[in-house]
This record gives structure tokens, C-alpha cells and sequence, in this order.
């Protein structure tokens, strides 16, 4: 058998090992979201573009998107998780608010909601949602 099928069965192996922990890598993730988002905010590195958070918050939120619909039963899981990664964003935006260290932004609202769509469609189009 050539690398390439060694390296896809060890994938799918791995992929079904976590299958059973879902709701654990769900959560862990969660945590981390929460930790990056509440903490007290870094400074930003200069050699980054302006704006560069934007493109963290497309991940931050496609992933959990991702997460949530792998979490869910269909029918329309994808959509029912992209609404959920919608509410945690719109939600982490408001604690923000009141913290001195962080700034609620519109923007990273709205590139959050599209990183949950993105990542809703994607998985909605291959039918990962499915179990």
C-alpha cells in the first residue's frame, strides 16, 4: 500500500477516536475561546496588518461552528450551528463591554457571523453534519 492510504487510514482512525469525545473537544474549545477572548487583551504584534484580528475571528468562529454541527443531530445542523456560533460571538462581544482591557467591536461581530457561515455551509455542503 503506497504512504498516501497509510496516512488516510491513520486519519479516519484518529478522527473516529475523537468521534467519542465530541462533547469534550467542544468544550475545551469553548474554554479557549473564552480565554482568548476575555482575558485582558495583548497588544497587538507589529509586524500585523491593521485589521489582522478580523481574520482570527473568521476561525475562531468557523471553527466553532464546525464543532457545534459535529456535536449536533441532523436535520440542519449546520444551520442550528452557525446560529449557535453566532449567539456565543454576539454574546462575547457584550461581556466585553463593561471589561477596561477589551473593546466590543461591531466588526468582529460581523466577521465572526461570517465565519460561521462559511464554515455552516461548508459543512452543510459536505454532509459532514450527518451522522
Amino acid at each position: 500500500m503506497d504512504g498516501n492510504g497509510q496516512w488516510r487510514r491513520e486519519a479516519v482512525g484518529v478522527l473516529e477516536r475523537l468521534g467519542r469525545h465530541r462533547r469534550l473537544v467542544l468544550g475545551l474549545y469553548l474554554v479557549g475561546l473564552l480565554a482568548a477572548t476575555l482575558s485582558p487583551s495583548p497588544p497587538e504584534p507589529s509586524f500585523l496588518p491593521a485589521g489582522s484580528d478580523k481574520v482570527v475571528h473568521l476561525g475562531m468562529f468557523g471553527g466553532l461552528a464546525a464543532l457545534v454541527a459535529w456535536n449536533l443531530h441532523p436535520p440542519r445542523a449546520a444551520l442550528r450551528a452557525v446560529g449557535w456560533a453566532i449567539a456565543v460571538a454576539a454574546l462575547l462581544e457584550l461581556l466585553q463591554g463593561p471589561m477596561p482591557t477589551r473593546v466590543p467591536d461591531l466588526w468582529d461581530l460581523v466577521f465572526g457571523a461570517v465565519g460561521a457561515a462559511l464554515s455552516g455551509a461548508l459543512v452543510a455542503w459536505s454532509g459532514a453534519g450527518r451522522r
